[in-house]
């Protein structure tokens, strides 16, 4: 994404031309040699607060993920694998084990259906949370006057 963007510094307004977005590209960016070095030193500190912060979100994230998965197989084990048929037919005619073998059929077919059903409803869920907490932050830096870009 390419922007024309004016950034204000203590030596006064520097208009850089169409550039990426610098928080993208860490290489790209030339340092301003007439900026103060504690100023340099503070928004360093500020980029690592939240570059940590987003890796702890991340984190927050990937352990929520994984405690679900693991409640879910405590609550849900794995169905019990069918009985060999020769413990199942033992003394039943023909026709009992063709219903039988139906039923089985159809059991484990429900059985994967509702895990697909339930794997595309969290898939869903998590992944409207990100888009919409991705707004809130930008509707956040908006209101405080986070950012200024020049289109």
């Amino acid at each position: 994404m390419s922007v024309a963007i004016s950034v204000d510094t203590p030596c006064g307004v520097v208009s850089v031309g169409p550039r990426n977005i610098f928080a993208q590209k860490r290489g790209d960016i030339a340092p301003c040699r007439t900026c103060p070095l504690d100023l340099t030193i503070e928004m360093q500190e500020h980029l690592n607060e939240l570059s940590l912060e987003r890796e702890s979100k991340q984190k927050r994230k990937r352990e929520m993920l994984e405690d679900m998965r693991r409640k879910k197989v405590r609550n849900n084990p794995p169905p019990p694998p069918p009985p060999p048929q020769e413990e199942v037919a033992g003394d039943v005619d023909a026709e009992e084990r063709d219903l039988l073998d139906q039923a089985i059929k159809e059991s484990l077919q429900t059985d994967e259906i509702e895990e697909k059903k339930s794997k595309t409803e969290n898939y869903e869920f998590f992944q409207a949370c990100p888009d919409s907490l991705q707004s809130y932050e930008l509707e956040q830096k908006k209101a405080s006057g986070g950012f200024k870009l020049l289109l």
